[in-house]
């Protein structure tokens, strides 16, 4: 028998990079910048609610929603992705 694909909620938590991802200038630019933007949106933290694709521009700035979502969980809210975090969205999404 074979298995389709997991649902996109789990996909998007094994996807998550691991590291440290900071505003910086000029902002950081990635793929794994969309994995924790796609993460954040699908537990309704949009980048931007009103942008095109909710926001999710692999690009790391204040707009990403790190912060927001750190604020909302309890954690330090730095606006600073890490190990902690990671963590955090990981649990959500599972």
């Amino acid at each position: 028998m074979v298995k389709k694909s997991s649902s996109s909620k789990k996909k998007s938590s094994s996807n998550l990079p691991s590291g440290i991802f900071k505003v910086k200038s000029p902002m950081m630019h990635s793929a794994a910048v969309a994995q924790i933007q796609t993460a954040l949106a699908a537990l309704h933290f949009y980048p931007d609610k009103k942008g095109k694709n909710f926001g999710i521009d692999s690009f790391y700035g204040p707009k990403t929603a790190v912060r927001r979502f750190q604020l909302m969980n309890g954690l330090k809210a730095d606006g600073i992705y890490g190990p902690t975090t990671k963590a955090k969205l990981e649990a959500l999404l599972k």
